[in-house]
């Protein structure tokens, strides 16, 4: 089925790496489908993407770093009446499921390139009374969300996004958002000691994710200086290994705990482990 890949806007060279690579960990990378957006600029955040199955657009949605969310679209246009109308023709049999009474649901508006105001978004939200919405509306708990994005025509964002994109609409289901809690949790400014190599945490988890690195991967880090690789391979549930080049950072300025000593995170037994090979993406 096709959905909207909704990237963020930063590492752009290596968006779609991220998601292939995590599709062939889903074991559907083979089937992965990319069809360029409407603008024709591939640095653009709205791209198309054929997945087989919806368990794997989730899985994908939720662990990609550099994907905001992935969407099942159900009507687009240069305007909100034409994307209005698109919503109209889509298919009663795929808006049903979501629609219907005993379900909870919310509708979120955002823009890209320019902020939308409160009394712009709610007077979108208040002209699709053609959708039948059944359900209650739950802000905090809802089972579903919908979402209508705006993307600025370059004219009315001073140029700052050039050709990348056109003015348009999206509507669609939210199928996932990516799980960003890492980000804060393992935030530098939170690290009890770093260096001046430290890679910050949306970095090193976008780099596990394009080599593979799940539970029960084997990891080693070679010239491990302050661990930042082998902190976001181990939240996975790796096992990782650390040994320095030269005097790590670690045994220099880490806690007491670690000072001369090769970071190891090994049970001492006999298995066989998928072993990724991390590296800087530069």
């Amino acid at each position: 089925m096709w959905y909207l890949c909704y990237f963020l806007h930063r590492h752009l060279d290596f968006r779609r790496q991220e998601v292939q690579a995590l599709a062939d960990t889903c074991g559907c990378g083979k089937e992965i489908e990319w069809r360029i957006p409407v603008a024709g600029n591939e640095d653009s955040p709205f791209w198309y993407i054929n997945i087989p199955m919806e368990s794997q657009a989730v899985s994908i949605g939720r662990r990609a770093m550099l994907v905001k969310g992935i969407y099942e679209v159900w009507g687009e246009g240069t305007t909100w009446e034409e994307c209005a109308e698109e919503i109209k023709k889509y298919p009663e049999e795929r808006i049903t499921p979501y629609t219907k009474e005993n379900t909870t649901f919310k509708v979120v508006v955002e823009g890209f390139g320019k902020s939308i105001t409160r009394e712009e978004q709610m007077s979108y939200i208040h002209s699709m009374t053609f959708i039948d919405f059944q359900g209650k509306v739950s802000i905090k708990n809802a089972e579903h969300t919908f979402s209508l994005i705006k993307a600025a025509d370059p004219t009315t964002n001073n140029g700052l996004l050039g050709d990348i994109l056109q003015e348009r609409f999206y509507f669609g289901r939210e199928v996932a958002v990516c799980d960003r809690s890492v980000i804060p949790k393992y935030n530098l400014s939170q690290r009890d000691f770093i260096g001046s190599t430290s890679m910050d945490p949306e970095l090193s988890f976008m780099m596990c994710n394009m080599t593979g690195v799940e539970k029960g991967s084997l990891v080693l880090d070679p010239f491990v200086g302050t661990g930042s690789i082998l902190v976001s391979a181990s939240h996975k549930g790796a096992y990782v290994i650390g040994a320095p080049h030269t005097e790590p950072a670690a045994a220099s300025h880490g806690p007491p705990q670690l000072r001369g000593r090769t970071i190891c995170h090994l049970p001492v037994q006999r298995f066989t482990l998928p072993v990724s090979r991390v590296t800087d993406p530069s």
